[in-house]
């Protein structure tokens, strides 16, 4: 996480969707997106809400009660007042 959070050259954009917190960081060809979920029940975010539509999920960096949808790989889910951390590929 550290290549992309400290990296001064990073583009930053914060979002929040239906009380998901969402923290982006975009660095060359690569994303990080830090995610929690406030809410005290389970949801699910899509790379498209996040404007990340052709991006790929390379990997889950951070698990603390969330997931990649295997199923699609296009879809994070998120347990309840779930956290986790994903790096994108950038199509």
């Amino acid at each position: 996480m550290t290549p992309f959070i400290l990296n001064p050259s990073a583009t930053f954009r914060q979002i929040t969707i239906n009380r998901v917190d969402i923290g982006i960081w975009i660095v060359g060809a690569e994303t990080l997106v830090l995610v929690t979920n406030m809410n005290y029940f389970s949801v699910s975010v899509s790379l498209h809400d996040l404007g990340l539509a052709n991006g790929k999920l390379v990997a889950q960096v951070l698990d603390s009660g969330a997931a990649i949808d295997l199923s699609t790989h296009t879809r994070l889910l998120f347990d309840s007042v779930g956290s986790g951390a994903f790096l994108v590929k950038n199509s």
